[in-house]
């Protein structure tokens, strides 16, 4: 049996954008990750994972786009 949340109060969450509009936004984006991120372990994990996909495309000698994209912006 699955549950329907109801939705969100949008009224509340403009308040929440508005309110964070002129702050630091490195400060901001702690306060959501604190809240609603992933653990520490997960974002190295991705970041790992990241960085291999990156080294993976630059080493391709037959790069498309999207690749020589990533390849000039080591450069």
């Amino acid at each position: 049996m699955s549950t329907v949340s109801s939705p969100p109060d949008l009224s509340s969450l403009r308040t929440s954008i508005n309110e964070a509009w002129f702050r630091p936004e490195t400060e901001v984006v702690q306060e959501r990750l604190q809240q609603h991120g992933l653990s520490f372990q997960a974002r190295q994990t991705i970041t790992a994972q990241a960085a291999s996909w990156v080294t993976t495309l630059r080493a391709d000698p037959h790069p498309n786009l999207m690749e020589s994209f990533i390849k000039d912006s080591k450069e």
